[in-house]
């Protein structure tokens, strides 16, 4: 409650219509875990102050009362820590603006790295909206999700039977590049991204460099590739030199994080279809 207080507010949005269905996240959580699911990660949406004034301040608690917030489950059912190195969580995803729909979503916790990965087109989301809505509407998505979670499971063994090169690995690595920065304007080399933290990290197969790729860039706290960039002024005499960020910032916003993952777990998804294709 103090870390996330949008998941127990009781109330909707003033600017909601009588259409909308308001179920309180409390709710949903209390039949998510008499339905054997428990939570284990919750992650809100940052408001931003304009100002530290006491309106600024008051404006971004209401706001905040309101604004998105994920939490992530697990059921006993989908752990399998014997047999894989991994197990399937079921993501929820909503907020009490009525700003965006409810998402259901399925995702995969890598135990040797911790990585919480969110399934893209390999599991899609099911997105529930706020009209006659139902609790039980809520569940029902979870299950289907947690289904879903065998499909991510034998995707996972299909990457990891897919091996690549070096060469192969940057490639896919340039490509994740362009997933937050424009061509060119990455701070960092692809090389980077295959950086190794941890005894049993590997790119020796799509699975290792897609995990590899995707904590780095999520991370962050790379060197950039100069130790300063030039300011271009109108007149020469004023151009300088600026000093780059010490070390790249790491991806904390909760719609930046859904929108990194899905999308990384597509290239992955794209990589393996290429290299099937080619094989």
């Amino acid at each position: 409650m103090a870390f996330a207080p949008s998941i127990f507010q009781e109330f909707k949005g003033e600017e909601r219509s009588e259409r909308y269905s308001h179920i309180p996240t409390r709710i949903i959580h209390q039949e998510m875990t008499k339905a054997g699911f428990y939570p284990v990660k919750v992650v809100k949406q940052t408001v931003r102050r304009v100002d530290h004034s006491p309106e600024a301040e008051e404006a971004a608690r209401t706001k905040e009362a309101y604004s998105k917030h994920m939490v992530m489950y697990r059921h006993p059912d989908a752990l399998n820590p014997l047999e894989s190195h991994g197990v399937g969580q079921v993501g929820y995803v909503g907020d009490h603006s009525g700003k965006c729909s409810i998402q259901m979503f399925s995702g995969w916790l890598e135990l040797l790295c911790g990585n919480g990965l969110i399934a893209g087109r390999v599991a899609e989301a099911i997105r529930l909206g706020h009209v006659k809505l139902d609790v039980v509407d809520v569940i029902n998505a979870a299950f289907k999700m947690m289904e879903a979670i065998g499909r991510i499971s034998e995707w996972r063994g299909e990457l990891q039977s897919t091996p690549v090169n070096y060469k192969t690995a940057i490639d896919f690595a340039e490509e994740a590049l362009l997933l937050r920065w424009e061509d060119g304007k990455a701070p960092i080399y692809p090389r980077q991204l295959l950086a190794e933290r941890r005894v049993g990290d590997t790119y020796g197969n799509l699975w290792g460099v897609y995990q590899l790729a995707e904590e780095n860039m999520r991370r962050g706290g790379q060197s950039p590739q100069a130790a300063h960039v030039r300011y271009w002024a109108a007149k020469p005499e004023e151009q300088r030199l600026l000093p780059r960020p010490k070390k790249v910032a790491p991806i904390n916003a909760l719609d930046a994080t859904l929108k990194f993952e899905k999308s990384i777990s597509d290239l992955a998804d794209d990589w393996s279809k290429r290299l099937a294709k080619a094989a």
